[in-house]
């Protein structure tokens, strides 16, 4: 296979909502025959659709492979579209991860092939549709999307159809596929003013992760609990609030798989300025928009100095961002 021509990462960074996605997978994966090693004449566990397209073709290949013996490829030789699936049940309003190895050959725009989830309610209405970064060119097998990418099932969802999808001219393999429900843990804690409990007061993920909002309120005691929270790389940021005290947040909480993570607060009476604001950076999906191809004749700098200055300083090193690290 040839080097890397072109790559479409649909990502995006926001500086509003959630906690940054990425860490090891869960570890129960749903998907049957994830790495397509076993079935007699087809892949055990997997269909095609459509079954048959003027210009596609699936290939149950033990040529190309990351792992085992055989991948899932899809080729193409006109604008049809093609893709290995399976339908996997889901928990409503459960939050999943979804990953797979992913290699390609020359796929020429606005060819594509990506990773795709279909979510459907009980009466298999189609609720949402979720695109992976979507590629064309050439690319030997790697991990996509590199930190595994999370998603939230409608709260009305009851299966989903994992796709492995091709569109165009080009090739496409897929191996080692993972869908599975994300690692959880909770946060603890008890709200305080003056070493006196507060009750009442509420306490909440910044933003809402993965589309829902995470909060709880304090008992008589000032404890609180916040179950079910994804595992998410690198941390939270917790916020404390009630009338008639000042709000105050907590960054850097780490929640651990089954674990429980205590996060105490100690608030102040008085009122919040005018003007709060808690900034801090999420990495998520940006749905149905075509990212950019990178030219193949783009020059990327060896290192910052190559940058205009007006761009040094968003390149600049700090607690949460390695931009020297080679």
């Amino acid at each position: 296979m040839k080097m890397p021509t072109a790559l479409v990462i649909g990502l995006w960074i926001s500086f509003a909502v959630g906690a940054l996605a990425g860490e090891p997978r869960a570890a129960t994966n749903l998907v049957r025959n994830p790495g397509f090693e076993t079935g007699d004449t087809t892949p055990e566990g997997w269909r095609t659709f459509p079954r048959s397209a003027e210009g596609i073709r699936y290939v149950w290949d033990d040529a190309q492979r990351h792992s085992g013996r055989r991948s899932a490829c899809v080729e193409g030789t006109g604008r049809q579209f093609g893709m290995w699936q399976q339908i996997v049940e889901v928990e409503p309003g459960r939050v999943y991860v979804f990953a797979a190895q992913v290699a390609f050959e020359d796929i020429a725009p606005p060819g594509q092939c990506c990773l795709q989830l279909v979510f459907r309610n009980a009466n298999n209405d189609v609720l949402r549709m979720d695109w992976w970064p979507r590629h064309a060119g050439t690319r030997e097998f790697a991990l996509d999307f590199p930190a595994p990418l999370k998603v939230r099932a409608p709260d009305d969802a009851a299966r989903v159809e994992v796709n492995l999808f091709l569109q165009g001219t080009g090739r496409a393999w897929f191996d080692d596929v993972f869908f599975g429900p994300a690692p959880t843990g909770q946060i603890v804690g008890r709200v305080t003013c003056k070493n006196q409990p507060v009750a009442g007061a509420r306490v909440h993920v910044w933003g809402s992760p993965w589309g829902k909002a995470c909060e709880a309120f304090t008992d008589a005691d000032g404890k609180y609990v916040l179950n079910d929270i994804p595992v998410a790389f690198p941390r939270y940021v917790l916020l404390a609030s009630k009338s008639g005290y000042r709000s105050r947040p907590a960054g850097l909480v780490e929640v651990k798989d089954g674990g429980s993570t205590p996060v105490d607060f100690a608030l102040e009476p008085g009122s919040d300025p005018d003007d709060l604001r808690v900034k801090f950076g999420t990495l998520t999906l940006q749905k149905f928009v075509r990212g950019a191809f990178i030219p193949e004749d783009a020059t990327i700098p060896a290192d910052a100095s190559g940058y205009p200055e007006a761009v040094r300083p968003y390149l600049r090193t700090d607690e949460f961002i390695q931009s020297d690290h080679p």
